[in-house]
C-alpha cells in the first residue's frame, strides 16, 4: 500500500502546542486530578481550544495502528528538536509522559502549517455519494438524518466522543440527533461546523462554503493559517447564513431566507433577481445536458421565479417568453442561449 511521506514543520501557534502538551500529559501515568481540572478550564477558556484538541484526538485515532510504521518513526525522530523547543513552555512535572507520545502529539504541525492527514483507508469510515440528478436521505447510526443533493459525496465516522462527517463536494442538509456528549462535526474545505442537536444546510462550491442554519446554534471554524483570525469559531443562530472560503478574509454572516435555502429538499429552485449565469449553474447541477450562455447580452439578464430542478425546459420557455431569447442545440443535448440580435449575427457569419 502506498502511503504519504510524513513531515514535521514548526508553526508558531500556541493553541496547537498547548493542545499537544495536554494530549500527552493526560496520557501520562502520574496525571493528577488537579491537572485534569486545569485541562477542563483550558478547554472552557477559549472555544478554539476545544476545536483544536478535538482535531488532535481525531488525528491520533487515525494514526492508531500505523504508529509502528517506518515513516511514522522517521517523523517522530525529526520532531525531537520541536519537542525540545516546546518543552520549555510546559509546567515542571514529577515525571514526563513518554517521549515518543509527546513527539507523536506534535504531528499536528506539518506541511505548510496544516494538519497531519493520514490518507490510508480508515476503519469505520463510510462514504456516500449521489449521481447527477439524484437525491438521497441517510439515517445515520445515531439517528441523525442527512439529505444529500445531486452530485454530492460525503464520508462519516463515529466514535464514543464525536460524530464526524466530511462533505467532499456538493450539498447536504443535516438534521442532527441530540447527543451532548458527542458533538456533530461537519468539515467542508477544511472549515468545521460544530453542532449538538440542530438543523442546517452546507453547500460547497467554487472554493466557497455556505452554511445556512435553520434551527438551533452551531459554531463554525474556517480553515486558515495558524495565527489567522479566520480560525476563531463563529457562532451562528437560526435564520443566518455564513459564507467562508478562499475568497473571504473572514467569514461573512448575513440574514437568510431559509425557505429559499432549503427549497431544493422539495425539488425546487428559487430565484429572486438572480443573474442568469448563477441560475444556470444551479440547473446544470441536476442534468448532464448543460445550458450555456452564448453572448454577453444573455449573460446580463436577471431572473426570478420558482422552478422544478428536473424541468429545465420550463425554465427555458420562461426565458423565451420574457426576454425573447433563442437557443441552439449542441452535442450531448446541450443548449446555448442567445439574444435575438446575437443569433442574427451568428447566422450571418456562417
Amino acid at each position: 500500500m502506498k502511503t504519504d511521506e510524513l513531515h514535521i514543520a514548526s508553526v508558531g501557534d500556541p493553541a496547537r502546542h498547548e493542545a499537544a502538551a495536554w494530549f500527552a500529559r493526560l496520557r501520562a501515568d502520574d496525571v493528577s486530578e488537579r491537572e485534569r481540572e486545569e485541562f477542563q478550564h483550558w478547554l472552557a477558556d477559549n472555544s478554539r481550544h476545544r476545536v483544536v484538541y478535538e482535531r488532535l484526538e481525531a488525528l491520533w485515532s487515525k494514526l492508531g495502528a500505523h504508529a509502528d510504521r517506518p515513516e511514522v518513526g522517521k517523523a517522530l525522530r525529526e520532531s525531537e528538536l520541536l519537542q525540545r523547543r516546546s518543552a520549555g513552555t510546559q509546567k515542571p512535572r514529577r515525571r514526563q509522559a513518554p517521549a515518543w507520545l509527546a513527539a507523536a502529539a506534535l504531528l499536528i504541525v506539518v506541511l505548510a502549517g496544516g494538519w497531519f492527514t493520514w490518507r490510508a483507508p480508515q476503519a469505520g469510515v463510510r462514504t456516500y455519494a449521489t449521481g447527477i440528478g439524484e437525491q438521497r436521505t441517510l439515517v445515520l447510526e445515531d439517528g441523525s438524518r442527512v439529505t444529500m443533493d445531486t452530485d454530492t459525496r460525503l464520508s462519516a465516522s463515529f466514535s464514543a466522543k464525536s460524530r464526524r462527517l466530511v462533505l467532499e463536494k456538493g450539498r447536504a442538509f443535516f438534521h442532527v440527533a441530540k447527543d451532548a456528549g458527542r458533538p456533530f462535526l461537519v468539515t467542508a474545505q477544511g472549515g468545521v461546523v460544530r453542532a449538538v442537536g440542530t438543523r442546517f444546510d452546507v453547500y460547497e462550491h467554487d472554493d466557497v462554503v455556505e452554511v445556512t442554519l435553520i434551527e438551533g446554534r452551531v459554531e463554525v471554524t474556517p480553515e486558515g493559517g495558524s495565527q489567522d483570525p479566520r480560525e476563531r469559531p463563529t457562532t451562528m443562530t437560526a435564520g443566518q447564513r455564513l459564507l467562508m472560503g478562499k475568497t473571504y478574509v473572514t467569514p461573512v454572516i448575513e440574514s437568510a431566507n431559509t425557505g429559499t435555502a432549503v427549497a431544493w429538499l422539495s425539488g425546487k429552485l428559487v430565484f429572486n433577481d438572480t443573474p442568469l449565469s448563477a441560475a444556470l449553474t444551479q440547473f446544470n447541477r441536476y442534468t448532464t445536458s448543460k445550458i450555456v450562455i452564448g453572448d454577453a447580452a444573455v449573460g446580463q439578464l436577471r431572473v426570478s421565479g420558482v422552478f422544478r430542478d428536473d424541468d429545465s425546459h420550463a425554465f427555458i420557455d420562461a426565458l423565451r417568453s420574457s426576454y425573447g431569447i433563442s437557443i441552439r442545440h449542441g452535442n450531448a443535448g446541450s443548449l446555448t442561449l442567445f439574444s435575438g440580435k446575437a443569433v442574427q449575427r451568428h447566422a450571418s457569419n456562417e
